[in-house]
């Protein structure tokens, strides 16, 4: 244990230990957290320790989980419905500029008959319709291509209804590309 820096040096430090043994290094207190333990109180376990050992039924070892595990775990989950929240910010924004009356917008009826009476209101489908409508189109004053922002929009329906129904796959890298890229092709048109 050479390196001041390093998290081992700092818990040997920490504990006094100044022996050459690796016996005199073994800790007993570590968290044991089973595989079908609910997955909040293992992240409270491991937030608690910074690591946990997943130890299964018949005592073997599956695996270590630390805090980093934890936290690379939370965006790849997260991440698709942060980035889609901004998408939605992105063409609501676009969309005010619009200046659409509520009269325009209550045209626009869901599947469920739900009447829209702000832009806020509106469900994805009904963001591509008003921005698919050429009448429309020239009142948001964009300075794009509107079947490039139609394509990208639809690619992201695509994705967000997979996000949103909770696809057990979670979404793919070029998906997950796919939503990025298209975020910063939106900041860029709202500059």
């Amino acid at each position: 244990i050479q390196n001041p820096n390093s998290y081992l040096f700092q818990c040997v430090k920490e504990r006094g230990i100044t022996s050459g043994l690796v016996k005199d290094y073994i800790s007993e207190d570590v968290k044991q957290i089973s595989p079908d333990m609910p997955l909040i109180e293992a992240i409270k376990v491991v937030e608690d320790h910074d690591f946990a050992v997943v130890v299964a039924k018949d005592s073997s070892m599956q695996g270590i989980i630390t805090t980093a595990d934890i936290t690379a775990q939370f965006i790849l989950n997260t991440e698709p419905f942060v980035i889609l929240e901004e998408i939605e910010l992105q063409i609501r924004n676009i969309l005010k500029n619009g200046e659409f009356l509520v009269d325009e917008l209550k045209n626009l009826k869901t599947e469920s008959g739900k009447v829209a009476n702000s832009i806020d209101d509106l469900t994805f489908a009904q963001y591509l319709e008003l921005i698919g409508n050429k009448a429309n189109w020239n009142r948001l004053g964009l300075n794009v291509d509107r079947d490039v922002l139609m394509e990208h929009l639809q690619e992201v329906r695509v994705i967000r209804n997979d996000v949103m129904h909770f696809s057990p796959d979670g979404i793919k890298d070029d998906r997950r590309l796919t939503l990025k890229r298209t975020a910063a092709f939106l900041r860029d048109i709202l500059k």
